[in-house]
């Protein structure tokens, strides 16, 4: 129909702001094994769009600019999964960003991203770092009243220790979060992939069989009502080769001032309008009909009983030049 549209995977599972939620309302952060497994997922995702090329094999250079929880899904069968590239720029893109504009969420902005100064892909480090952080203590790294307030805060990289909030959090696993946020880019993690490696192996030695099953568990206890409800919703749907006339309910407002003007139906005459003076064979209060167009040399009167003629039969009216013939006496 022309209409542009964007195919996205289903991904049967919650986005890990969702799950966040769920954690502060438990008053309970993630697990530090799901944590980390989170964070060396998106490091995998981060680091294949980073080292991308093109068909030429020039690297594309790009940058996510937009690494948040709200962008990150966790199935139930554990898989992790980087979304939403809306606003990620490559360098080799004809759409360029004017510098001083600020694009993403500020809360999870890089220091350099809040300045509005040109990124590469330690941006996204960063803002890795500050989903790893609320992962971790349930809140975000940077907070403020005032988004201005936040953009200073996000600027200067300031904020508590994960080990003031949480004690119970593994050092290693603290260094990993406080060297994504490190305010110098030359001090902060070069790569997403060293990230990836320093998580894996703080995995491997924290938990040695952890694999993504123990994050699906993790989720889908934690949704087991929502499991349920969603379950029972889809029972409720059931293919059928009958159309249906549940078309869904329009959402537009509609506008209680809004009075159409009463307009008279008026039909298009498909030839010449006339005047029935009289009775005529026609229901309704109209005095117009409708009859085809006459020659020059015919006789235009119409009388009342014009309904009431003969059937007179005319052949190669138009094509001999003869006249039509008369009548005959017996009609059928």
């Amino acid at each position: 129909h022309g209409e542009y549209f964007i195919a996205m995977e289903h991904v049967d599972g919650k986005d890990m702001r969702t799950i966040l939620e769920r954690c502060r309302q438990k008053k309970k952060p993630v697990p530090p094994e799901h944590a980390a497994y989170v964070a060396a997922e998106i490091c995998g995702a981060l680091h294949a769009a980073h080292s991308a090329v093109d068909g030429k094999r020039r690297p594309l250079r790009i940058v996510h600019r937009d690494v948040s929880p709200s962008n990150v899904i966790c199935s139930y069968a554990g898989e992790v999964k980087l979304c939403d590239f809306g606003i990620a720029k490559a360098t080799l893109s004809k759409v360029q960003t004017k510098t001083g504009v600020i694009k993403g969420k500020v809360k999870y902005m890089s220091p350099e991203q809040a300045l509005g100064r040109k990124l590469d892909h330690r941006s996204d480090v960063f803002s890795l770092g500050s989903c790893l952080y609320e992962m971790l203590t349930r809140i975000p790294p940077f907070t403020a009243s005032h988004e201005m307030d936040l953009l200073i805060k996000v600027r200067d990289a300031k904020n508590r220790p994960v080990s003031d909030l949480v004690p119970t959090v593994p050092p290693e696993l603290e260094a990993i979060c406080d060297k994504c946020l490190t305010r110098s880019r030359a001090q902060r993690y070069q790569t997403a992939a060293e990230v990836e490696h320093d998580l894996r192996a703080f995995l491997r030695k924290y938990m040695p069989n952890y694999s993504r099953s123990h994050l699906g568990r993790f989720i889908r206890k934690m949704f087991q009502q929502e499991i349920e409800r969603e379950l029972r919703m889809l029972e409720e749907y059931v293919l059928t080769d009958e159309p249906s006339d549940d078309v869904g309910e329009s959402r537009m407002q509609a506008d209680g001032d809004f009075e159409p003007p009463e307009i008279p139906f008026q039909p298009k005459p498909t030839s010449v309008s006339i005047h029935v003076d009289g009775a005529n064979d026609f229901s309704g209060d109209s005095n117009f009909t409708t009859m085809p167009k006459l020659g020059e040399d015919e006789d235009v009167s119409v009388s009342s009983s014009v309904h009431e003629a003969n059937t007179a039969i005319l052949v190669d009216r138009g094509r001999s030049g003869q006249s039509p013939r008369a009548p005959s006496g017996r009609h059928s």
